[in-house]
């Protein structure tokens, strides 16, 4: 499901073509689960977290001699470090139509604080007085798990009135980016 993101990057250029970047994020994100327990029983589940993401990249313009609209790609790492994460749900019974919630559920426990994120993406770059106003398309694929196997039964609510356990799972996003950036580099003109 769709989250928010919100930021700062620092473009550093190694030639015409190469530069590196690092970003410091902010990241909300949502994700939606459903399943079927059991013949009669189905269940939605929404999980919610926060963390601080530091996306490192190599970026490669592939028109760097267009002084109008410039394309690159970007490779790179993206290391996530969790702040804290919460789920809740509905579990539905097909047969008498019941249904069971459960509210905000503490999961920051059985969740990995620290991931590792592979990161590939493409924009475009469009000219301003001494900045450039960027578009970015980036998909990031989880390395490391993102759950705790060892703490899959720890919430009794999820697992109990729900019916909800996690299984091993990564992580991946895909993340649409825009903003402006300054050149810091270049002199005023006078």
């Amino acid at each position: 499901q769709p989250g928010f993101q919100v930021g700062a990057t620092v473009n550093y250029v190694l030639y015409d073509r190469f530069e590196i970047s690092a970003d410091l994020l902010f990241n909300l994100t949502r994700f939606s689960y459903s399943a079927t327990p059991l013949a009669d029983i189905s269940y939605k589940y929404i999980e919610n977290g926060n963390n601080f993401q530091l996306p490192v990249s190599f970026i490669y313009v592939l028109n760097p001699e267009s002084e109008a609209l410039t394309y690159y790609a970007r490779a790179g790492m993206l290391a996530d470090y969790l702040l804290s994460a919460h789920g809740s749900g509905t579990r539905t019974s097909d047969v008498t139509g019941n249904e069971v919630s459960v509210g905000k559920t503490e999961l920051s426990g059985s969740r990995n604080q620290i991931n590792l994120f592979g990161m590939a993406g493409m924009g475009l770059r469009y000219p301003l007085n001494r900045s450039f106003f960027y578009a970015e398309a980036r998909f990031s694929l989880g390395i490391l798990k993102s759950n705790r196997a060892e703490s899959r039964y720890m919430n009794n609510d999820l697992n109990w009135m729900l019916y909800h356990v996690d299984s091993d799972f990564r992580t991946h996003q895909l993340s649409i980016c825009a903003g402006i950036c300054w050149d810091i580099t270049k002199e005023e003109d006078l």
